[in-house]
């Protein structure tokens, strides 16, 4: 999807405005397409951010909404369901609904979208009118014509004029177009093509312009009619004025990779946020808005839209409240275990006043009556969900079967000593499980997977990776889980784990050292989660930063890493193995044991004694495995010393050494040892 700006003189008003239309190119160089940026500047946009008063301006907001289908009864007179289903999946992405496709790492905007029930005369409306044209051949210079044909006051409904096609805009194909806010009224609203609303996973019998269809054309469409512009319409300047959105250079297409297109990004360097809806990503990959851009919608609606959303306004045109509600809903946690906290997430549309939850399998039943209940359950099973709301005018259900499921550690509790190498042909094995919360977008999601060409060191076939390399959702976690573990019988617990893993030196755009981060977590006795252990960045990195991807790497690039578990002694515990992608590289992970220490240090026991640290003219350095091979590079990767030794104790001449920060890696058959080291 991508979008311009275009500066025309109607001939009906004699003013000049700034229309922004969204197309897809066939066949033409992106280099070829010109961006009225200038226009955007200089006479349209202006940020009302700084006005946003989260407690005068804050909390959830209703749309009314009018679809007005102009067609020749052709494919482009799309059914009132279809509509529905756009309107679901508008909902879905701006209130960031988890368990769906829109519920990704953005944020909530509480900005809710409503089809309206009563026309301008008060009416009963299905809120999508049908008009038979030709102007459904649509060129972007009768805009004010096909307007004409029909239109709501665009102060009380946002109006979506939908249209076989749509021709304009400096060449190639256009999805749609809208006005910011501000524009005379005759003008307000929204045009888009037929196929691109609605969402083949809500309603996969409409007509649609492609396989990857979502409705996200109309989501960044409503982002414009909110005053959004595109992430990148200042450029490397100034991006969309928004705090929280990376500066991007220019439009990001299609399945759109990690780049890093401005290098002035304040306080830290960002790559620009391939994701957001108001870019030029594909369907499949558009999932978020910032929080910045959530307030300037809100204000934007406060100060340019108050009567659309005021509450006179939602009762004249049947919406929010006033209309039948939509019950929807899902859970914070879908697997737990005896005891655990577990909260039911309200979605409902049509601002419900009272909530009736029903949670029940063959031999329980329980009621809450808060719109979030949270609770736990401490009997193992499969459990159900039902959810009656109601608001002032009618009341909806929904039920969802065996949405939570309560295991059984008793039944499912591995003995000591525990070990997982990963070399079984199913995964996660028998007991794991892998938590993946952007699994509801099936096209771009990524997470612990089984891989099956290189274990650690080289001493066995398989392992455990998680691709951060060809991951673009920033901030997303990942999660391995191990079974329940019985820890009964072990003097001195302790975990130990292999992993490789590098930084990304990202050469796309700016050069940019892009780092993940790696957490151990201990569930003990279904207690809560409690953190143990963590690194990233070069501390997690068992190499330099690599610019491809981090796959065909030589086998001493694993480290052996060691975790005290005497705090859970004769517990039964789980093990949590939570990756934070920040646009790194490939991260492995294999033999995962636990055991008494004295076990572990018999095979995994390597430490060397580097020192004096910091030093200046000589660093001493004692190791008890040979041989011996020591690397020392500076920050940028560079190899500043290199040796292969077989003596306990070596002593290294650093007179001639630069002052500053250095990593030494010191490796033997079985073992990789890193250490930050210091020179004065």
């Amino acid at each position: 999807m991508i979008c311009i700006f275009v500066k025309r003189k109607l001939q009906m008003k004699n003013f000049l405005n700034l229309l922004i239309i969204c197309f897809i190119f066939y066949g033409l160089a992106f280099s070829q397409r010109k961006c009225g940026i200038e226009y955007l500047n200089q006479n349209k946009y202006t940020s009302v951010r700084s006005h946003y008063n989260q407690k005068t301006m804050g909390g959830k907001k209703v749309i009314p909404v009018v679809f007005h289908i102009i067609h020749n009864n052709g494919p482009e007179k799309i059914s009132i369901e279809q509509c529905k289903a756009s309107l679901e999946a508008l909902n879905r992405d701006f209130r960031r609904q988890y368990g769906t496709r829109g519920g990704s790492m953005g944020v909530d905007t509480e900005i809710e979208f409503s089809l309206a029930s009563l026309d301008p005369s008060g009416f009963t409306t299905s809120g999508v009118t049908y008009t038979q044209s030709y102007l459904t051949n649509h060129n972007i210079n009768n805009d004010y014509n096909l307007k004409q044909l029909i239109i709501w006051d665009t102060q009380r409904y946002m109006n979506i004029w939908v249209v076989k096609e749509i021709r304009g805009g400096n060449g190639g194909t256009v999805l749609g177009y809208a006005y910011y806010p501000g524009v005379v009224v005759d003008l307000d609203g929204i045009v888009i093509r037929a196929d691109c609303i609605g969402s083949r996973e809500i309603f996969p019998q409409g007509v649609y312009f492609g396989d990857n269809i979502y409705n996200r054309t109309l989501t960044h469409e409503v982002g414009h009619y909110l005053n959004l512009p595109h992430t990148f319409d200042g450029g490397c300047a100034s991006g969309d004025y928004i705090d929280d959105t990376p500066l991007v250079a220019e439009p990001n297409y299609g399945s759109a990779k990690r780049i890093n297109s401005c290098d002035n990004d304040m306080p830290t360097d960002l790559p620009d946020q391939v994701r957001n809806y108001m870019d030029y990503a594909s369907d499949h990959v558009a999932d978020m808005f910032t929080d910045g851009q959530k307030q300037e919608m809100l204000a934007a609606l406060n100060i340019f839209r108050s009567t659309l959303i005021s509450n006179t306004n939602l009762m004249l045109t049947g919406t929010g409240k006033y209309q039948k509600p939509k019950a929807s809903f899902w859970v914070s946690s879908q697997i737990g275990c005896p005891g655990s906290a577990i909260t039911l997430l309200d979605y409902t549309r049509g601002e419900p006043n009272s909530w009736e939850w029903t949670l029940f399998n063959a031999n329980f039943s329980q009621t809450f009556t808060t719109q979030y209940p949270t609770f736990s359950l401490t009997q193992p099973g499969k459990y159900s969900v039902q959810l009656i709301v109601q608001n002032l005018t009618d009341y909806d259900t929904l039920i969802i079967n065996n949405l939570i499921e309560i295991q059984d550690i008793t039944q499912n509790t591995f003995n000591v000593p525990f070990y997982e190498g990963f070399e079984g042909n199913s995964f996660p094995p028998p007991g794991w499980n892998v938590i993946n919360y952007d699994r509801y977008n099936p096209e771009d999601s990524i997470t612990f997977s089984h891989f099956k060409l290189k274990g650690a060191f080289g001493q066995s076939a398989r392992s455990v990776r998680m691709n951060n390399y060809t991951y673009s959702t920033y901030g997303q976690v990942d999660i391995l889980v191990t079974p329940y573990i019985n820890l009964q019988g072990l003097t001195n617990p302790h975990l130990s784990f292999n992993l490789a893993y590098v930084q990304l030196n990202m050469q796309n755009g700016y050069p940019l050292i892009l780092s993940d981060t790696l957490y151990v977590m201990v569930n003990a006795e279904c207690s809560g989660w409690f953190p143990l252990w963590m690194k990233g960045g070069a501390d997690l990195a068992t190499d330099t930063p690599w610019v491809d991807p981090f796959v065909a790497f030589p086998n001493y690039l694993w480290r052996n890493e060691l975790i005290d578990l005497s705090l859970f002694a004769n517990q039964t515990i789980q093990i949590y193995f939570m990756n934070k992608f920040n646009g790194g590289n490939m991260l492995y992970l294999d033999d995962i044991t636990v055991s008494n220490l004295s076990a572990l240090q018999n095979t995994t026991s390597f430490i060397p004694n580097v020192y004096p640290n910091p030093f200046n003219k000589e660093l001493h350095i004692q190791t008890n495995q040979f041989p011996t091979i020591l690397t020392c590079y500076d920050l940028q990767g560079k190899v500043v010393y290199h040796t292969s030794y077989e003596q306990q104790n070596l002593i290294l001449d650093t007179q001639a050494w630069q002052a500053g920060i250095y990593i030494l890696k010191i490796q033997t058959q079985n073992h990789t040892y890193h250490q930050k080291i210091v020179k004065l």
